[in-house]
């Protein structure tokens, strides 16, 4: 079997960074594109802990249109999860990678699309 590449600079600065913030090995592979196991052996020999602290869970009620429910339910079960773990994974992925700006500007520009196609097809 073929030996992965060695972690470049990037990806041991990703490790060290995502670990003091408390990131899991699972989610620091998921944002670097290696295997779990590779990420916390590298951890381990980068004398960086993966232990998660201990977490303060808080609860989040978010009012949402029933079109938008059913969109998150049907790509939660596409993937066999849960509604709720869908939402706050995709929540963690926004604040985690800092996508803020990213959504909201795809969002401002897809409802300014809209905006001018109704526009359209009233003149």
């Amino acid at each position: 079997m073929a030996r992965a590449p060695d972690f470049t600079a990037a990806e041991i600065i990703t490790i060290r960074s995502m670990a003091a913030r408390g990131c899991d090995g699972r989610e620091i592979a998921l944002a670097i594109g290696r295997a779990p196991s590779s990420v916390r052996a590298k951890a381990v020999g980068l004398g960086v802990s993966l232990r998660p602290r201990k977490q303060q869970w808080h609860r989040m009620r978010i009012l949402v249109e029933p079109r938008i429910q059913q969109a998150i339910m049907l790509a939660a079960r596409r993937r066999g999860m849960r509604s709720g773990d869908f939402a706050r994974r995709i929540l963690t992925a926004v604040s985690v990678f800092d996508l803020y700006d990213v959504v909201l500007d795809a969002h401002a520009r897809a409802a300014k699309v809209i905006a001018v196609e109704v526009a359209k097809r009233k003149g």
